[in-house]
């Protein structure tokens, strides 16, 4: 018998590790793979996902990525929890922004985190914008560009507003980091490990440092700060016309003087139409009331018809 060592165990999780394709997963949530069945790998992910959590182990595998991407994964946190045991995250979302994105594409990646979705679209899109005010999450998604090879993406070290400046981001600790927040945190059990000053920009502002002219599709989850990016993008709005990828929790928009409800006028008096992920299909549906509007929604300039956006 060989002893059970952190190396060991790590060397156990690459090997067993798995990458769901990209397809729609209807009825997928945030902790979906809290209970699986009782035989198979996931029940035994998951029995190493609690064993380096247990320990807050701080070492990351290399686990398969889509396009033939690879990325690096920190065992014991929320997204290895759903990346690592259940084989995916955000699936509908991945596989909606598949089938619409092209290679001459711009994708700005607003809250990259550790480069999850700046890693998929560089393999898509002709160029990547990564914007992520994190020195820690700043430093794992360059380290994933760098596994990869990734030449197209530009990574930014800061903050979205709606104006240009500093501001003290709160660091999320062991096991919730990436949900750092400019307010308090709206969820149950997330400590505090740090704050740091970080640098606030418009995104019109930044896209004219960047040469950037237009901007195709725009993933925005920065942790209840979207209202003030999106009102530092008024301009971007009304020329670049992009598809808006966006995550919404009101818990934590308001806790930065904003709501679901105000970002959803701010979207429409740009003329813009929102679509909820349906729980029975996973693909986008057209939401014509607030109470309808999810977690993750996609918002569409009314004038053009994107591939996978369902108007029934």
């Amino acid at each position: 018998m060989f002893p059970l060592t952190n190396r060991v165990i790590l060397k156990l999780a690459e090997a067993v590790a798995w990458t769901r394709p990209l397809e729609f997963f209807p009825g997928w949530r945030f902790g979906i793979e809290e209970k699986p069945e009782p035989k198979g790998k996931l029940k035994f992910r998951l029995a190493i996902w609690d064993y380096c959590n247990r320990r807050q182990l701080q070492k990351s595998i290399i686990m398969n990525w889509h396009h033939g991407t690879r990325v690096n994964v920190y065992l014991g946190n929320d997204l290895s929890r759903c990346l690592f045991v259940a084989g995916c995250i955000d699936p509908n979302e991945f596989a909606f922004l598949d089938g619409v994105m092209d290679p001459e594409m711009i994708f700005v990646d607003v809250g990259a985190n550790e480069g999850l979705y700046s890693v998929f679209a560089a393999k898509r899109a002709e160029t990547v914008l990564a914007i992520e005010p994190s020195r820690r999450e700043f430093e794992r998604l360059r380290a994933n560009l760098e596994l990869n090879n990734l030449t197209n993406v530009r990574a930014r070290k800061l903050a979205l507003s709606n104006q240009n400046g500093e501001a003290v981001l709160h660091i999320s600790g062991y096991e919730h980091e990436g949900q750092n927040t400019f307010g308090e945190f709206p969820y149950f059990g997330v400590e505090l490990s740090y704050k740091e000053t970080v640098p606030l920009k418009r995104l019109d502002d930044l896209l004219e440092d960047e040469r950037l002219k237009k901007v195709d599709i725009i993933k925005l989850d920065i942790e209840g700060a979207e209202f003030l990016a999106l009102d530092g993008s008024s301009n971007t709005l009304r020329t670049s016309r992009p598809l808006l990828l966006l995550e919404l929790f009101d818990g934590a928009l308001r806790r930065q003087g904003s709501s679901s409800a105000e970002v959803i006028r701010l979207l429409k008096s740009f003329d813009y139409e929102i679509y909820v992920f349906d729980q029975d299909s996973g693909r986008p549906v057209k939401s014509e009331r607030y109470s309808e509007v999810s977690e993750n929604i996609v918002a569409a300039p009314r004038e053009r018809r994107w591939r996978g956006l369902n108007d029934n």
